[in-house]
């Protein structure tokens, strides 16, 4: 889908901005509306056509599914005039997408969004609200009679407080919180979180990244039976064992995304231990966070930990995605490549199940799209398979010890053990 990207940022482009949404047709391609305006640029007359033109728009079928609003003026204009700009934006048919920046007015946030009918994704992000509990009060009751929404993201300086945040999850249906850039947060907002991470809508959670405890929240998560997709930062060995422990216990998490931050060296062989008894997850992004020139990559003995829990224990990981400066070995690398494209076969359950028939083998041999080591491993595990007329395989290996080291590595001298790997992203 192509977007179309309308920015109002001065008295110039307001005027172009007003006079394309008259003109605009339905049929046309969907609008993402920036607007963005300084005191200076105050002029009532401009803002009331503009308003008018929203209001056009909202009944002619233009497609307006996104609106981004940075406004501090917005706080010097008359009050009528913002209500009547407020209830433009609410009545788009068509608005999804709500993104309101730096100190834009939470009492027209909740304006909009108590009258809006459409918003999945509500968003703030740098924002600093200057509002009476009062405000703050009327801001969650909106956003919980707000049921389309389903994602909303509390960006940095945001200074919401800890009951607001644990009123969050009366929200009926949010799927998804991103607090990655929340900054505020002490006992009383980890409480407030811990009461989030076990209401049974939130699928997808984001936790804070600048030295947020994990430990405040990680019962709560590893009891988690509905969060599927988990973004944290680790900044200590503390923070990796509860990590550990979240991972060992929690039965529903498919994605998890880690960010390890600082100067240390992370000691992961607990977290490769939970790995080996995970069933659920299959897709783990490893980054770091905060980089610096210092060597970072993980210790030996880890790589070849991760090595040997994917070719012994963990089949369904399809995904595993390492930042560049944790491994550090050619050589381990592409074992971890060749192994994550077996489990993404599935060959577990096809190297298990007795059943299985040449065919089942040749679907497989075909969807290894001419991959030499992947073709290599297979048939080392089940040679007969091409040449059983009897329809049904022979192969019936163990699957501990894969063989990685045959099928994916070079024979290249330069490529063994412990050799400097080339840089560059492991998927």
């Amino acid at each position: 889908m192509v977007w179309q990207r309308l920015f109002v940022d001065g008295l110039a482009s307001l005027d172009t901005a007003t006079k394309t949404l008259k003109q605009h047709k339905a049929a046309s391609d969907p609008i993402l509306l920036f607007f963005s305006l300084g005191h200076w640029d105050l002029k009532i007359t401009m803002f009331e056509k503009f308003t008018e033109a929203l209001l056009s728009a909202s009944t002619t079928g233009v497609k307006i599914s996104g609106v981004s609003l940075t406004c501090s003026l917005l706080n010097h204009l008359d009050e009528d005039v913002m209500h009547r700009l407020c209830d433009a934006f609410a009545a788009l048919p068509y608005l999804t997408d709500l993104r309101c920046h730096w100190e834009f007015p939470i009492k027209y946030v909740t304006r909009i969004m108590s009258r809006a009918k459409t918003i999945r994704h509500l968003e703030f992000s740098c924002c600093k609200f200057q509002a009476t509990p009062e405000e703050v009060a009327d801001f969650s009751r909106a956003l919980n009679a707000h049921f389309s929404l389903t994602g909303l993201t509390l960006g940095s300086l945001c200074t919401l407080p800890a009951w607001a945040l644990k009123a969050l999850s009366s929200i009926p249906n949010l799927g998804a919180l991103d607090l990655w850039n929340f900054d505020r947060y002490d006992g009383l907002v980890s409480a407030a979180l811990g009461k989030l991470i076990v209401y049974s809508k939130l699928q997808c959670l984001k936790l804070p990244r600048l030295g947020f405890p994990i430990s405040s929240v990680s019962t709560r998560l590893c009891q988690s039976r509905n969060i599927q997709d988990l973004s944290l930062s680790v900044c200590s060995p503390e923070d990796m064992q509860h990590l550990a422990n979240i991972v060992k216990e929690n039965e529903t998490l498919t994605v998890l995304r880690i960010f390890i931050c600082r100067d240390w060296h992370a000691p992961l062989l607990g977290f490769i231990k939970a790995l080996k008894g995970n069933s659920t997850l299959s897709e783990v992004f490893i980054q770091t966070f905060m980089r610096s020139e210092a060597n970072m990559s993980f210790s030996r003995e880890d790589q070849d930990a991760l090595v040997s829990m994917l070719e012994t224990s963990n089949f369904t990981l399809r995904k595993l995605e390492i930042d560049e400066s944790l491994i550090d070995c050619e050589r381990t690398n592409a074992s971890l490549q060749h192994l994550i494209k077996l489990n993404s076969l599935g060959w577990k359950n096809l190297l298990q199940d007795r059943r299985a028939t040449k065919n089942d083998w040749v679907a497989k041999l075909v969807a290894a799209e001419s991959d030499p080591s992947i073709i290599y491993s297979l048939l080392s595990k089940n040679p007969s398979a091409l040449f059983d007329t009897s329809g049904h395989s022979r192969g019936t290996a163990s699957p501990a010890r894969l063989g990685a080291g045959q099928s994916a590595l070079s024979d290249d001298k330069a490529a063994e053990r412990g050799a400097p790997r080339k840089r560059g992203r492991m998927t």
